[in-house]
Order: C-alpha cells, then sequence, then structure tokens
C-alpha cells in the first residue's frame, strides 16, 4: 500500500475558504486603520507647522504666516517668513482638510506667539476626522 504525501483537493478548498472569510473580515478593519493613520498622521504634521511658525515668530521677534498653497487647504500649506519658505507640507489625495471659515488663508503669528484670529481646522479621510485649534494666544491644540 502506497502512502501520498500531499493536500487532497477537498483539504486545499476548504483551507481557501476560510482564507478567504478571514480576509473579508480583515480587509474592511484594515482599511478604516489607514483611513485613521492618514488623519492622525495629517493632524500631527499640522499641529507641528503650526507650532513651529509660533516658536519662529516668538524666536524671530517677527510676523511668521502658515498659508494654505494654492486656492485651499487641501493643497497643502507653507510655513512662511516674509516670502521665504521657511517649512512645506503636502498632503496626499485622501485627506481633507477644511477650516471654520472657508475664507482663511492664513494663519499669523505674532512676535509674542499670538495670533489675530482663532482657528479650527478639521481633518477628514474616508470617515474619520480630527481637529486642530488655534487659539487667540497662540496656543494649538
Amino acid at each position: 500500500m502506497s502512502h501520498n504525501k500531499g493536500f487532497t483537493l477537498v483539504e486545499l478548498m476548504i483551507t481557501l475558504a476560510i482564507a478567504g472569510i478571514l480576509l473579508g473580515i480583515g480587509i474592511p478593519s484594515f482599511q478604516d486603520f489607514m483611513a485613521e493613520n492618514r488623519v492622525r498622521s495629517h493632524s500631527s504634521a499640522l499641529q507641528h507647522s503650526l507650532q513651529y511658525a509660533r516658536s519662529e515668530a516668538i524666536k524671530r521677534n517677527a510676523l511668521i504666516s502658515v498659508a494654505r498653497v494654492g486656492n485651499n487647504w487641501n493643497n497643502g500649506w507653507a510655513v512662511l517668513f516674509g516670502g521665504q519658505v521657511l517649512k512645506q507640507f503636502t498632503p496626499d489625495n485622501n485627506t481633507r482638510l477644511a477650516t471654520d471659515n472657508a475664507a482663511t488663508a492664513s494663519i499669523f503669528f505674532l512676535p509674542d506667539g499670538s495670533t489675530f484670529s482663532a482657528e479650527t481646522f478639521t481633518i477628514t479621510s474616508d470617515g474619520e476626522s480630527r481637529q486642530v485649534s488655534v487659539s487667540l494666544a497662540g496656543q494649538v491644540l
């Protein structure tokens, strides 16, 4: 009597069915994880840019701005000193950034670290969202 080593067709089909079920359960969770990660990454980058602009305004004793690139914040933003770009960030296409006031093109930090106006940014991607706020005192939350 000979013993064949290997898998039968039935065993292979059962394994593939179980793998398909596990992938079907795991892929939506992975997509949610990726959207949450994108939002967290972009909100951290915006917070860092705003905090950097505030610290540069205090350090240089000058007006520093964080301005949108192009005609909206979805194209990215830049930290500016006069006409000089100190830092720039470009988000990916799956992330949206909006402000409470759609007309806001820039946030200006004064030499004492305060701002002309408070602003709240909302970062969204595939149903996930986070907010980054700048107070009149210049605090980034």
